[in-house]
């Protein structure tokens, strides 16, 4: 069975849990867990063919769990090599913040999608004559938020 496929049938018996997924000598979390480890690590998401994935070498796997922790996020972290077996679990049961966390996260990957796309345009039209009005109206309305 692939671990998505694993993956997907943990998430149905606990939905509201991050799965780290030991693979090798790195953790990779999928899917939705993926929005809620780039927004409390950092960490970047991938996008694979058919899943988004991020991950973390097994040697900062207590600094993760420490920060899921700190947030009262529930996980388990499992094993792919021993059948997936579960190593550690963490479960806050009506404490958990999963959700709010899994929102937060979505919200910063669509800007920061949204941030890339208008770097690129602006990157490719660096040389057109509107763009010094261009930058200097950005420059404009940066400074306003700054005041709010």
């Amino acid at each position: 069975m692939s671990m998505l496929n694993v993956y997907n049938e943990i998430k149905k018996v606990h939905p509201d849990f991050v799965l780290l997924i030991k693979s090798g000598t790195f953790y990779e979390i999928l899917e939705n867990d993926a929005y809620v480890l780039s927004n409390i690590s950092g960490y970047k998401i991938v996008d694979k063919t058919n899943y988004q994935l991020c991950g973390f070498p097994s040697n900062v796997l207590a600094k993760v769990t420490n920060k899921l922790e700190q947030k009262s996020i529930n996980y388990i972290v499992l094993d792919s090599r021993d059948n997936y077996d579960e190593l550690e679990r963490c479960d806050y049961e009506k404490l958990n913040k999963y959700e709010h966390y899994l929102e937060k996260g979505k919200r910063e990957v669509k800007r920061k999608n949204i941030i890339q796309e208008y770097n690129q345009y602006l990157e490719q039209n660096i040389e057109r004559k509107f763009m010094d009005k261009l930058l200097k109206d950005i420059g404009k309305l940066i400074d306003k938020t700054r005041e709010i």
